[in-house]
């Protein structure tokens, strides 16, 4: 048992990254971190937010599931949209700055209006900057953090020089 137990040790201490001397995956985990974490805090809160400062009239839990599906709504609208867009424009940090400014806003609206309207256009702000967060930060870690060991980026193919042609023919055979 002790033995498993120093492998299992052994594993971890081996997986540890330093973060100075790979900064972008310090940077991307930490902007990952926190952005999870507003995200998280936000929601998780909303059935008290909704009942202490909105003074909810009626079952707060549906309140909460109305606004969830409304954020729901926006963030997934917003990952397909942004994700074409940054894809194409080749630019990332401009979407990361945007929808983190998006989240604040929207965590600004539930502090100063606080009414069933308010928590509604906030919910569907913060879905907005989550969804765009999202598709960028999924796009940023297939791209770059992987440094060649792997390709994840769907939108292209790495093929070996010498498999090219064939496998060329092949993709436009089928």
């Amino acid at each position: 048992f002790a033995g498993a137990v120093q492998a299992v040790l052994g594993e971890l201490d081996a997986a540890k990254i330093d973060p100075r001397r790979h900064p972008d995956f310090g940077w991307a985990w930490l902007t990952r971190f926190l952005m999870n974490l507003s995200y998280s805090i936000s929601t998780m809160y909303l059935l008290y937010y909704l009942t202490d400062a909105v003074h909810y009239e009626g079952d707060a839990d549906n309140g909460v599931l109305i606004l969830t599906a409304l954020n729901a709504l926006t963030l997934l609208s917003t990952v397909v949209i942004s994700g074409i867009r940054s894809d194409r424009s080749g630019r990332r940090k401009s979407y990361v700055i945007w929808s983190g400014l998006v989240i604040s806003a929207a965590t600004l609206l539930l502090a100063v209006w606080q009414t069933r309207t308010g928590a509604i256009v906030a919910s569907l702000v913060l879905g907005l900057g989550s969804g765009v967060y999202t598709a960028v930060d999924f796009a940023l870690t297939a791209v770059f953090l992987h440094s060649g060991q792997v390709c994840s980026a769907g939108a292209r193919l790495i093929v070996e020089d010498s498999l090219h042609d064939a496998f060329v023919d092949e993709v436009v055979r089928r």
